[in-house]
């Protein structure tokens, strides 16, 4: 049985090291542009700051949660944590970092219990994707349909009902905090499962940024949010772009989520 690179760590040998190395030029390519990014795109421009470091916290607790590290890889990622912690508390203005802690402990907070969740109950990152993947092409079932028509409309029935209470669920609010920190899980989620799942990623795409883009303009119709959009909708943009697209790099390197009575089975039956 082949297998794949591990991210920041040892590579293992395969079949195709042309390909081997394509990936880890790839992904240290990748770990260096996180590092850099904060420095070289954000320290003039705070949609840009607001954007980053949401999405690289959200990276960060992916892949110590379901990043399929080894021990040498949780050091390096703790050690990539340290480094752009400082780099944040360097580059984040004073005045904002207050606000910044504020906005962000709670989603923050939520997602990574999300993830541990996922973890305890079984899934886990794999990075031999090439030889435990089996599955056929993704299909989107007529229960899938009933389960979207079924959200949308307990959405609309909320984010009316949040519009009509504006005074108690103004944005910046407990209740506010609270909804956004759960609509970062569910689209963060959604992404994972986009890109780590077995299946057609290049499918799932498109109903991915389908689903942000609804949760993206429920938020400002349910709070409100008519006056500001503008720049809640590019920072939006970009902390699903760097997400997302950091996430696909990961699959295109042998990356994707297993859980571990089937990882154990196909093993075996290999």
């Amino acid at each position: 049985m082949t297998s794949s690179p591990t991210p920041l760590t040892t590579f293992s040998p395969i079949e195709r090291p042309g390909f081997v190395a394509l990936q880890r030029i790839l992904l240290g390519l990748l770990v260096v542009l996180h590092l850099v990014a904060p420095w070289l795109c954000c320290r003039n421009n705070l949609l840009l700051l607001d954007s980053l470091f949401p999405s690289q916290w959200t990276l960060l607790i992916v892949a110590a949660s379901v990043g399929g590290l080894t021990w040498r890889g949780c050091f390096l990622l703790t050690a990539m944590f340290a480094f752009l912690a400082t780099t944040w508390l360097l580059i984040y203005p004073p005045y904002l970092q207050e606000y910044a802690v504020t906005m962000m402990v709670v989603p923050l907070s939520m997602l990574a219990v999300a993830f541990v969740t996922l973890r305890l109950i079984g899934f886990r990152g794999e990075w031999n994707a090439m030889a435990l993947s089996t599955s056929g092409p993704w299909q989107f079932s007529i229960r899938w349909l009933m389960v979207v028509t079924l959200v949308v409309a307990v959405m609309l029935a909320a984010g009316s009902w949040l519009r009509a209470n504006a005074g108690w669920a103004a944005a910046g609010s407990a209740p506010y905090l609270i909804v956004d920190g759960v609509i970062t899980a569910i689209i963060c989620f959604a992404a994972v499962w986009a890109a780590g799942t077995p299946g057609a990623a290049v499918t799932k795409a498109p109903l991915l940024f389908a689903a942000a883009t609804f949760f993206c303009l429920w938020q400002f119709y349910a709070f409100n949010m008519d006056a500001y959009w503008q720049p809640v909708a590019f920072m939006s943009v970009v902390w699903f772009a760097v997400t997302v697209g950091t996430l696909y790099i990961w699959r295109a390197c042998g990356w994707q989520i297993v859980h571990r009575a089937n990882q154990k089975s196909l093993r075996e039956a290999s």
